[in-house]
């Protein structure tokens, strides 16, 4: 596993003044011009200079930090480069000014930090149509320290299970990767998981990961975990064959036993079981892997020394919707059988009305969910969690 500092732009927006939101709660924010460099010309002949205002808001405890800068200059059709001084220089945000008078725009960046950080020091580089660089130095601090034990948003995580989909590119895997860390998701439990390209783009966004086989991977925000152990599981000793007559196939899951800043433990787990199977005659070594997952998830249970259990996977199977869904057909899949709370989707991850990607849990309260695009064939499926 490693792990890396990462950046995510986040898109542009053109403001109609120069405003910048105010912080958030318990967070400080500073705006000001410290200081003017300009490169050949007169000062005097030369517009005023350019100005950079910036604050900071806490995205989620001890995870990401949005840092919005807000820039304004007389010189139309230039260029504004954002950098983070605070330690390799790498660039946050490009943009142009915008052709109209008022020169300004805004830019929101996500700047991904070590735990601790506290200091944030951007500084823009103006670059004018005459390669005259005007820099201006702007600091936000923001407090980076964990939320007070017991508190609600202390009490509160966010994750998602997420189907990637074999063989989609990173170019539109990142952007998706980007917005759920933006949005303050620090456990991910993903399927289809095959391209390394893809598990190099966790590292390269600052997540620890582990990967299990041809396909499943557990990651999670080094900020807001560790890692106490990771390992592999085969759910079912039997195997099926695929319809292009590939095989065998095992089910394999990826899990790791993760810890929080307050010393509370959580036991995750990537699953994906076979498709196929909610028909009117599904193959049987098929269902017989969903019966024997199921009975796995249950011994599963009665042995974890952690303190909660977070599943996350494709089931193949809406209890609640299709195919002998009326009926006790599907109740080896549920709490009464697998001692796992089954959380559903709100909408369809799979099509319109299908919710076949859950989490299962114990020792959590689920909170609030959405779906959203996940680049391929699947939704994924982002729920907040509080401990009991």
């Amino acid at each position: 596993m490693r792990r890396l500092v990462a950046l995510a732009v986040a898109p542009i927006a053109v403001a109609a003044a120069l405003a910048v939101p105010a912080p958030a709660v318990g967070v400080q924010s500073t705006s000001h011009h410290k200081s003017w460099h300009q490169q050949g010309g007169d000062d005097s002949m030369d517009p005023a200079p350019p100005v950079l205002q910036a604050s900071a808001t806490r995205v989620a405890p001890g995870a990401a930090v949005k840092l919005t800068a807000t820039a304004e200059t007389e010189i139309i059709g230039g260029t504004w480069k954002v950098r983070d001084a605070g330690g390799d220089w790498r660039r946050l945000a490009t943009w142009s000014s915008p052709d109209a008078h008022t020169g300004v725009v805004t830019k929101d960046v996500t700047a991904r930090k070590e735990a601790g950080t506290r200091s944030f020091k951007l500084v823009a580089e103006y670059q004018d149509g005459s390669s005259v660089s005007n820099r201006v130095t702007v600091e936000s601090v923001v407090d980076s320290s964990p939320s007070e034990p017991g508190s609600e948003e202390a009490n509160r995580f966010r994750a998602v299970t997420w189907n990637v989909y074999y063989g989609t590119p990173v170019t539109e895997l990142r952007p998706i990767l980007r917005r759920l860390l933006a949005d303050g998701v620090s456990v991910f439990l993903m399927q289809e998981m095959s391209n390394p390209d893809a598990r190099r783009m966790l590292e390269q966004e600052g997540l620890d990961y582990h990967y299990v086989s041809y396909q499943w991977v557990v990651a999670w925000d080094p900020d807001v975990w560790s890692a106490r152990d990771t390992w592999g599981k085969r759910l079912s000793p039997t195997s099926f064959v695929r319809e292009d007559g590939r095989g065998p196939i095992y089910v394999d899951s990826a899990l790791a036993h993760l810890e929080d800043r307050a010393g509370r433990t959580l036991e995750v787990m990537s699953y994906h079981l076979p498709p196929n199977v909610q028909v009117t005659h599904p193959q049987p070594e098929r269902l017989q892997i969903h019966r024997e997952a199921a009975a796995t998830w249950r011994r599963l249970v009665g042995s974890s020394t952690a303190d909660a259990m977070l599943y996350g996977g494709d089931d193949n199977v809406d209890e609640n919707n299709g195919y002998l869904s009326g009926t006790s057909f599907w109740d080896y899949m549920r709490r009464s059988y697998t001692g796992l709370r089954q959380v559903v989707a709100p909408t369809g991850t799979i099509s319109r009305y299908r919710r076949i990607d859950d989490f299962r849990t114990r020792g959590l309260l689920p909170g609030t969910g959405y779906t959203g695009n996940g680049g391929g064939d699947h939704k994924f499926f982002v729920s907040d969690f509080t401990w009991r």
